[in-house]
């Protein structure tokens, strides 16, 4: 048998945290973006219940039943293992309350890998299992105190969120650190409804049939057609601009017809506002850029005006470069990077503003919550890097050289207009307003980024 143990201090009282942890979107939030995971079945509580999930490990996918037994409410719930591909595992999760309204989170695991032999149990343990339960619960417990320091200072107030977009990158990181923080969450979606927390959309007309009387305090619109996911044809360009602009006009038309209109409209803008600008620091107040983006980010800003003249406060969100694994640029980039074929794009040189989506999310609620935040806010870390200095940094994270440059030909040669957009234009961005009203960033450096969402050290 081994013993595996994780612990750390976080400054707020333990029965808040307790209370986290019983919440739907707990177990989403602490699942790494690195692994792939889905629950299939769920119930009963973390003191006496059960959870059946599918998990990926390397290349194969395995199915992990979980029971929850012997909790004591506020103090400590522990869960065992089943059927799954470990021979042993229980895991409890200790809340000890220590001075000054801080707790210490103990998590404690006995497994074991194999029932024999044991040198094959003791060896797996050496050379894989540790290294990644350190880099599990390394995770789960920055994204713990990350969480809970924001709800413990935004969430005294339950609040209703209707989100667009929810199972997108930045959506599916949003609804679980929402409703785990003790807000009510709708998910808008195109499809019938087939839960109580989606409401059926149609992005076309803008109307939203919400699931009986639930209260929308907060209307976040994410959805919209990626623009990296193929050369900007003129048909595909018809299609991101009637995605983000015709979209967003509608549904800010329809919310302010509600009778009971949301407080707030909070609406996915990007960085691409801005332009290729090269090396100038850009704010809230710089103008707007040239180029395709450009004009769409203008336009698609600008399609929320039907709500802010209905009197709801519009906060237009220009978001940077999300990293994760789960999507976007970086998991596009970590293969040949994982293989030691990155380096960096064009001269290097340009600018890239980014930002995790751990502090996206919190930065969305914090605009929700702060009655003084409307117009265009920068959603980017207060550090942006140039294309070769989050290179070097990717490649140090993974522990791979970054040799080989992927030259400006080649990417005009690939990609075309989108290339010359989003991977070699330079957009070096400022979150001024952000931190002009006291928004504090987990993960403030690249550095920090990826370590975080990567798991590496």
């Amino acid at each position: 048998m081994h013993a595996f143990r994780y612990e750390s201090v976080i400054p707020v009282p333990a029965a808040f945290a307790y209370d986290w942890h019983t919440r739907e979107g707990a177990f989403e939030r602490l699942t790494p973006p690195w692994t792939e995971v889905k629950v299939e079945h769920r119930e009963g509580t973390i003191e006496a219940g059960k959870v059946l999930f599918r998990l990926q490990l390397g290349p194969f996918h395995v199915r992990w039943h979980a029971e929850h037994h012997g909790g004591r409410r506020g103090v400590e719930f522990r869960d065992r293992m089943v059927a799954g591909p470990l021979a042993f595992w229980d895991h409890v999760h200790r809340f000890v309350p220590v001075k000054d309204a801080q707790f210490r989170m103990e998590d404690e695991v006995q497994y074991r890998v194999v029932d024999r032999p044991a040198v094959l149990n003791n060896a797996l343990d050496r050379v894989f299992i540790r290294r990644e339960l350190t880099r599990l619960f390394g995770y789960r417990h920055r994204v713990l105190a990350h969480d809970l320091l924001w709800h413990h200072e935004l969430s005294s107030n339950s609040m209703g969120f209707l989100v667009t977009g929810a199972t997108g990158l930045v959506g599916s990181t949003l609804c679980p650190f929402l409703s785990a923080g003790g807000h009510a969450v709708i998910r808008a979606t195109r499809a019938p409804r087939h839960s109580a927390n989606d409401a059926q959309w149609d992005p076309p007309t803008g109307v939203v049939k919400l699931p009986g009387h639930r209260a929308v305090d907060v209307v976040v619109h994410l959805a919209g057609a990626n623009v990296g996911e193929s050369r900007w044809t003129e048909q595909r360009k018809m299609e991101i601009r009637a995605s983000r602009v015709l979209a967003t006009r509608k549904l800010a038309e329809q919310l302010a017809r509600w009778k009971v209109p949301p407080k707030v409209f909070v609406v996915a803008s990007a960085i691409g506002f801005y332009g290729d600008r090269g090396d100038a620091l850009l704010d809230e107040d710089s103008p707007v850029g040239t180029g395709f983006l450009a004009s769409v980010c203008r336009d698609w800003e600008e399609a929320s005006r039907p709500a802010e003249e209905a009197g709801i406060r519009v906060v237009r969100l220009r978001i940077g470069v999300v990293l994760s694994p789960k999507g976007g640029a970086l998991r596009q980039l970590l293969w040949p990077f994982w293989l030691g074929l990155g380096g960096p794009t064009g001269t290097g040189r340009q600018y890239m503003s980014w930002i995790t989506p751990d502090d996206l999310a919190a930065a969305i609620l914090f605009c929700a919550s702060h009655r003084d935040l409307h117009g265009p806010i920068n959603a980017v870390a207060p550090h942006p890097v140039t294309n070769e200095a989050f290179a070097h940094a990717l490649a140090r994270a993974l522990h791979r050289p970054a040799l080989l440059p992927f030259p400006e030909f080649a990417v005009r040669w690939t990609f075309g207009e989108m290339g010359e957009e989003l991977l070699l234009s330079s957009t070096r961005v400022h979150p001024s307003r952000l931190l002009q009203s006291g928004f504090r960033f987990s993960f403030p450096t690249v550095e920090a980024a990826l370590a975080h969402v990567l798991g590496t050290s």
